[in-house]
């Protein structure tokens, strides 16, 4: 359990505690967040069910881990609330749920294939680290996109200003504008961002509802997924 220098220190203690094995603090961890991870999963799009069933699994496997790997929480970076990890985590599982209820639908007919193996064979693993997840990728081919479709001053702006620190004074000289002709490119880029953004995660997986804000959050407690070179 690797963790920065966080002002998350009362989350960074629950973890440690209940790695250590404290049942009163796995217990306590639960009851500060079941109920609000239950109702986010819902409002993601899981049934009931589906949610109850997700978290039943995350809660047992957060400090004692499978056979093969050591509890989740070691993984916890604290560069985040404990909260928001969770819900990345209990939603990436949420995104694999679903991918593999729709490849299991679209399963040919076993009888058709006796002779071929179990079509089974080829359901996608449950990856070891959640930051590999379904949901990554359709976060990153999401953004991508997105940034692919941005005109190219709106483009070269964002680049300059918000990776390479340029200020938008020197933009607009550069640029030959208005300061203020920068401020409104660099707004309008940011929601046109957004607005595409969602739209091509529902575009691949309409059932996950996902504002931006989520989906900033997502990105904060996960990797980084604006280390992109979207027109390479």
């Amino acid at each position: 359990m690797s963790l920065a220098k966080s002002s998350y220190d009362d989350d960074i203690d629950l973890a440690k505690a209940c790695l250590a094995g404290e049942n009163e603090a796995a217990t306590k961890l639960q009851l500060l967040y079941n109920q609000r991870l239950l109702g986010l999963l819902i409002s993601r799009g899981a049934t009931n069910t589906e949610a109850s069933d997700l978290l039943g699994d995350l809660w047992g496997e957060l400090s004692v881990g499978r056979i093969d790997r050591e509890g989740l929480l070691h993984k916890y970076h604290g560069k985040c609330s404990l909260y928001t990890w969770l819900a990345t985590v209990a939603t990436h599982r949420l995104v694999d749920l679903k991918r593999r209820q729709r490849f299991q639908g679209n399963l040919p007919n076993v009888q058709d294939h006796a002779d071929q193996g179990s079509d089974f064979d080829m359901l996608p693993a449950r990856t070891a680290d959640y930051s590999e997840s379904a949901l990554t990728q359709l976060m990153r081919d999401a953004l991508r996109k997105s940034l692919q479709e941005c005109p190219p001053d709106a483009y070269l702006l964002l680049q300059l200003v918000y990776i390479h620190g340029v200020m938008q004074r020197e933009a607009a000289r550069m640029f030959g504008w208005h300061e203020s002709k920068v401020s409104r490119t660099l707004d309008q880029a940011m929601a046109d961002i957004a607005s595409r953004t969602l739209r091509n995660l529902r575009a691949t997986d309409p059932w996950l509802e996902v504002n931006w804000e989520d989906f900033l959050q997502l990105c904060q407690s996960g990797e980084d997924l604006f280390t992109l070179s979207p027109r390479s």
